[in-house]
């Protein structure tokens, strides 16, 4: 299966201090959304970060593309490219805690033909 969210090679290339030091300058270099995936790939070191950033409201609230917001591909990065199932299912508890029913609702249509994205919410 190919990856939704695709990937900034020259952000994964980054060391982990180096993609903690250019995730925060402002504005993000390359952009934030290109950290993410690298980030969910890394999971073991970034959880915290990421589930932090992922129940954030300027995230929940942060539209970055028509209904898509921010905490919605920090979802989707954890999903598309992190292979630890006990994260996967603690960002699904994390997210049904956090999120209002009607963002979760819209982001569950959002990937509903996502088969393996949308079997975590089942």
């Amino acid at each position: 299966m190919g990856h939704i969210l695709p990937l900034n090679l020259t952000v994964e290339k980054m060391s982990d201090i180096d993609l903690e030091k250019n995730f925060v300058k402002k504005p993000v270099i390359f952009g934030k959304q290109n950290y993410y995936p690298v980030f969910a790939k890394r999971i073991d070191k970034f959880k915290d970060f990421l589930f932090s950033e992922l129940i954030d409201v300027n995230n929940i609230d942060d539209f970055v593309m028509g209904g898509v917001t921010t905490s919605w591909l920090i979802a989707i990065a954890i999903l598309d490219y992190s292979d630890n199932e006990f994260y996967k299912a603690e960002m699904v508890t994390l997210i049904k805690e956090n999120w209002d029913e009607e963002n979760f609702k819209n982001f569950l249509n959002y990937i509903k033909n996502e088969q393996p994205f949308i079997e975590y919410f089942k």
